[in-house]
């Protein structure tokens, strides 16, 4: 009895410890995955309410001489770069789900109405409004997943002589909707870069880190949560197609996580035991910044622009 009463008690006294451990575990693992909104949530702005200016909460400085432009994507590229970008400041305009194109927009057939579409047409119009009587901003940075104009799964929103057109996706389309913002942001005698999404695969890159961590059983083929080279190129054959037309139609330099995440076989989600990911695409607040010291990707994309 009294070698039992000598376990109780030891036990009682690692309970504590093991619980603020699993405590500071959940909190760890509950900011990794938070939803990157940049700068703020204030900066993932409402659709039917286009912006006429920039929020003060979604510029670093007064005069923000980098301006990153798209959807939840781009968002989570701005932590890195407002932490790398120097005295020179960011902006941020950024819409969920709104790829950054001018006069295109993508929608999904399952909605009721393409009426999200026609919000993000005016979206994007209003950001090239903003930008054309803010001369303080020399760089633009347009970023997305680019999935959308390529899915089965959606339609696009045209605009053509003044008319709204429902069409079918297709690469040439979002290309054309993509170039004409190249063509616009230069016409303003400003210079704008393309952001590739980071590498991708099949599963929850985010769940799969957490549950490495906390020591879960791991099997498959994904068990060590790296991403095979050959299982994202074949998910994202058409977004990559889309990348390479638009570098070459419209003159402008595609940056993209490859050559830093990749080798020939596997792509690395994450860097000195830090997670790159939130879920399965979007970077985390710390994998922006990581991925944004490592690389210098603020000065990159400046160099990059024309």
């Amino acid at each position: 009895m009294a070698s039992g009463l000598v376990v109780a008690t030891v036990l009682l006294g690692f309970a504590p410890s093991v619980d603020i451990g699993a405590a500071e575990s959940r909190v760890g693992f509950s900011e990794s995955r938070r939803i990157n909104y940049g700068l703020g949530r204030a900066c993932d702005l409402t659709s039917g309410s286009p912006p006429q200016g920039i929020p003060e909460a979604c510029q670093t400085t007064d005069r923000p001489e980098l301006l990153v432009w798209g959807d939840s994507f781009a968002m989570a590229l701005v932590p890195g770069l407002a932490k790398t970008v120097g005295e020179a400041g960011l902006a941020q305009l950024t819409m969920s789900a709104c790829f950054p194109a001018i006069g295109v927009a993508a929608f999904s057939k399952r909605a009721a109405s393409p009426s999200f579409a026609e919000d993000c047409i005016r979206f994007n119009d209003s950001v090239l409004g903003i930008l054309k009587n803010r001369p303080g901003i020399r760089t633009v940075v347009i970023s997305s997943p680019f999935d959308a104009p390529d899915s089965k799964d959606f339609m696009l929103l045209k605009r053509r002589d003044g008319t709204l057109l429902e069409v079918e996706t297709s690469v040439d389309g979002a290309v054309e909707g993509i170039k004409s913002l190249v063509e616009a942001v230069r016409a303003l005698g400003r210079r704008v870069v393309v952001v590739a999404p980071p590498p991708v695969a099949g599963f929850d890159i985010g769940d799969c880190l957490e549950r490495k961590v906390r020591g879960s059983l791991m099997l498959g083929r994904h068990s060590d949560c790296k991403i095979y080279v050959i299982d994202y190129r074949r998910m994202r054959s058409r977004t990559l197609e889309l990348l390479n037309q638009v570098a070459v139609k419209a003159d402008v330099e595609v940056v993209s996580y490859h050559d830093v995440l990749c080798d020939d076989t596997k792509c690395r989600t994450e860097i000195d035991g830090k997670s790159l990911y939130r879920d399965s695409g979007h970077l985390s607040y710390e994998g922006s910044e990581i991925i944004a010291r490592k690389t210098r990707l603020a000065e990159r994309l400046i160099r990059a622009a024309r």
